[in-house]
């Protein structure tokens, strides 16, 4: 059996919960895993973000949350980031040393017929 979540029911039931819950901690560090583990970062930050720029007395928790929510994004980043891999240079490299060989043979071959 498969179910299907209809992601921005799920999100906004999330928010629900912490905006019930709006001075427990708890509840935001649940509401910006629920959002990392969807790959919706961006999603809490914007909530977040609402609620600093309108709502004074709550904009000290909700600059909060930014910061957790950046952290977050930023050990995801850190988490998938991958090292270039060098090999296609050495390829190129060897591809244009053989290709400028060919041709500085062929320039040799060339000479060398012309002097005969």
């Amino acid at each position: 059996m498969v179910l299907f979540v209809d992601l921005d029911e799920t999100l906004t039931q999330g928010w629900e919960r912490v905006e019930e819950a709006w001075d427990d901690d708890e509840a935001h560090r649940k509401f910006v895993a629920l959002c990392a583990s969807f790959g919706r970062l961006d999603a809490a930050g914007k909530r977040y973000s609402k609620v600093r720029d309108s709502d004074p007395k709550r904009r000290e928790v909700a600059e909060a949350q930014i910061e957790r929510v950046l952290k977050q994004a930023m050990a995801t980043l850190e988490l998938t980031k991958t090292e270039p891999n060098p090999a296609p240079k050495r390829r190129l490299m060897w591809v244009a040393l053989a290709v400028a060989s060919l041709l500085v043979g062929f320039a040799l071959y060339l000479w060398l017929d012309a002097q005969t």
